[in-house]
């Protein structure tokens, strides 16, 4: 690793190809076990799922930091025609959010799921991408989230290539 970090030079999060980028580090252990060198860009390169966990480390250890990597734009959706929530309901998404918007949801068949799932991603106001295994599933998912969050839903899968602020693939 020939790059290193100089106490006045911020590190640059940026995203790249399903990574994280930059060009300097603090010397820290954990993000060292996230980052990797790549020598053909001169880069650290994490996966982008630990963004999360690289911008709380990074608060942590009191680093100077810019985000080039958080490209999104908060959505103003709008709850519609949703039913009232049932209590396991309640209690799961308060249990999420209070996670800090992590966790798994774990009911049966016809427990509410996806109407959770409708209530979480009001709640945080993000584009989301929701993953199902199936054709079927996928345009089942987007009709609910289009009915119950009155906004235009992609699809990416079984002929579909609409990406979207709410896609489902």
């Amino acid at each position: 690793m020939s790059a290193q970090r100089s106490p006045e030079l911020p590190a640059i999060l940026s995203f790249d190809a399903g990574t994280l980028t930059s060009p300097v580090l603090p010397e820290d252990a954990t993000l060292r076990t996230w980052f990797t060198w790549d020598p053909r860009m001169e880069v650290f390169r994490a996966p982008a799922l630990r963004y999360r966990d690289v911008a709380e480390r990074f608060g942590v250890l009191g680093t100077r930091w810019e985000d080039r990597a958080r490209t999104w734009t908060p959505l103003a959706l709008r709850l519609r025609a949703l039913p009232p929530p049932h209590p396991h309901q309640q209690a799961a998404l308060a249990a999420w959010q209070e996670a800090g918007g992590r966790g798994v949801v774990e009911l049966p068949t016809g427990a509410g799921k996806t109407l959770l799932a409708v209530m979480a991603i009001h709640a945080i106001q993000r584009p989301t991408l929701v993953v199902v295994p199936t054709i079927e599933l996928m345009r089942q998912w987007a009709e609910t989230l289009a009915r119950h969050l009155d906004v235009g839903v992609g699809m990416v899968g079984g002929g579909c290539n609409e990406r979207r602020a709410l896609t489902v693939t």
